[in-house]
């Protein structure tokens, strides 16, 4: 009998490790490579998440969006990735845009002030608008 559990036990701990593997090393999503369910403005985007955030949660959240906008903060992070934020005409809330490494280069030649669309997936709202593992478009 003890035998029997011991057996299981193992079995158990080896498909678990598997599985941890299997998703520790699945690609992760990225907007680069799919198209935008939604496009629109900043402020058209942040307006909404103002107005309702449950139903822009429900509409949006974990998909992507094309957001169009303008420079208003760009901040590089500890790593190689950056932190681009687009103004939304609300001086307390904008739309927070995380490039990672791969996909931070395509800012280089970009300044504050410069018309940009961006690709991301959104993850809802805390102070800002926020979409994660963005690209240009």
């Amino acid at each position: 009998m003890k035998k029997k559990i011991t057996i299981a036990v193992l079995l158990a701990a080896v498909a678990g490790l598997g599985v941890g593997l299997y998703l520790y090393n699945k690609p992760h999503r990225t907007a680069a490579t799919e198209d935008a369910a939604f496009t629109m403005s900043a402020s058209d985007l942040l307006k909404e998440y103002k107005i309702n955030e449950i139903d822009a949660n429900a509409k949006y959240l974990d998909k992507i969006i094309a957001v169009r906008g303008t420079i208003q903060t760009i901040e590089p992070t500890d790593s190689l990735a950056v932190n681009l934020y687009l103004n939304a005409n609300d001086p307390m809330a904008a739309i927070s845009c995380s490039f990672k490494e791969e996909q931070a280069n395509s800012l280089k030649t970009k300044k504050v002030g410069d018309s940009i669309t961006v690709k991301g997936i959104c993850t809802g709202i805390l102070t800002d608008v926020e979409l994660m593992n963005c690209a240009t478009q």
